[in-house]
This record gives structure tokens, sequence and C-alpha cells, in this order.
């Protein structure tokens, strides 16, 4: 299958000494999701936004003021992040890319197991997966190239640009782990990301990325692909 499109979803981990400006703008297009921001060593190019339904509710179909974002926000949100986004790039339907979750087959559905299923993946979600996977699924239903970056892909604490730090406890989950997120599985989802990249699905070289200067890759079986390595190489 002849891929049209190179499209690079970026997620909202941070890296404070990787830089990627330039590498993730040399993509056709990109996705942001939520309140992701660019220029925070995250590509300055922003072709839209995937939202979840609560932050489109309040974004788009019933926008808050900032200090309404704020209160709704507050308790688990960076403030300064929130006014950030509310100041500089409050989504619009301009964008190339607009996406909710009612918008999306791959939700509206919940058929997000049977696209798994049809690839052959052993691996399932056992909870409504995260906005990025999301659009992953609904990118894998297109003529669409898809690459990541700024994801987890391995079992490591969570961390986002954004989302204050969230310690679970045994009373919202089974098992506590450090990298739990309330209301989805994320160690099923790290266990589908790493099994779509081995099996060239999807490309998620660049989470494999160490967070230096220099372009070193984390210690994994997963290996990084030969397109990746060179566009590195010419983004040095």
């Amino acid at each position: 299958m002849k891929h049209t499109e190179k499209l690079v979803i970026i997620g909202n981990k941070p890296y404070y000494n990787l830089r990627l400006n330039s590498i993730l703008d040399s993509f056709d297009r990109n996705v942001r999701c939520n309140m992701s921001m660019p220029n925070i060593n995250n590509g300055t190019k922003c072709d839209g936004w995937a939202m979840c339904d609560h932050v489109y509710d309040n974004i788009v179909r019933n926008p808050l003021t900032e200090e309404g974002l704020v209160n709704r926000y507050k308790t688990n949100y960076d403030v300064d992040k929130v006014r950030e986004f509310y100041r500089n790039k409050p989504p619009t339907t301009d964008y190339s890319f607009f996406l909710e979750p009612h918008s999306m087959d791959v939700f509206r559905h919940r058929n997000w197991n049977i696209i798994l299923e049809q690839l052959g993946c052993p691996y399932k979600f056992t909870k409504d997966p995260r906005m990025g996977y999301l659009v992953m699924l609904w990118a894998l239903q297109r003529d669409t190239k898809i690459y990541l970056s700024n994801w987890s892909i391995t079992d490591e604490v969570r961390v986002t640009y954004y989302i204050k730090p969230h310690q679970p406890s045994a009373r919202h989950l089974k098992t506590p782990t450090p990298y739990e997120v309330p209301g989805h599985d994320a160690k099923s989802e790290v266990a589908i990301l790493r099994w779509l990249h081995e099996h060239n699905h999807v490309d998620a070289s660049l989470c494999l990325l160490e967070d230096k200067i220099e372009h070193t890759f984390i210690e994994d079986k997963l290996q990084p692909t030969e397109f990746i390595v060179n566009k590195l190489k010419q983004h040095i």
C-alpha cells in the first residue's frame, strides 16, 4: 500500500534536552492532542488538534472564558499551561485536522479492539483509549503513514506538559502503578503501541529517543526505523 501522507501524532511527554522542532516540522502534517502547545521541543507547527469530549465541549462547543477554563481544570492541570493554551492557540474548526471523539468512527462505535484484531494484534484495550490512541486508530484506517513522537513507549511514570503529577491509590485501581492513568489502562496501551511499531503499522522510533541533546536511543528490543535514523542525521 502506498501512503500519500506522512502524519506525525505529537503526544504530551515533555523533553527538556532533546530538540525535535525541525524534525517534527518536516512531516507533511501533524496533529496535537488536547492542550498541547508547540514550541516546547515538540515542533513549531500546528496543523490541528484532537480533543477528548470534555476539552472539546469547554473549548469549542460551549466555550468557557479563561477563568472558567482555569476553574474547570485547576485541580488536575497546570494553571499557567491552561492560560497559555487559552491565550495563544484556542482551536477553531479552521484547522486542517479537528477531531473530537464523537465525530470519530473509532470512538462512536467503540470498535478499537476490532481494528486491532483485524491487524492481528494479540493485545486489547481494557478501557477507553486515550486521545492519542484514538487518533492513531483513526489514521490507521486512512491512506496515511503514521509517525509518533512524545509518547511513552515503556512502562514509565506518566508525565505531561500540562497535567499535574497523579499518584493513583488502591481505592481507584486494583494494582496501583506509577504509569497508570485514571479511566484508562496505560499498560495495555503501551503493549499495543510496541506491537504496532514492531509490526510496521506505525513508526514510533522517535519515542525511543532519550532526553539528551545528542540523538541517542534507549536500550530496548524495539529498533528505530531506517527512515527515522536517516531523518535524525539530516537534522543534527
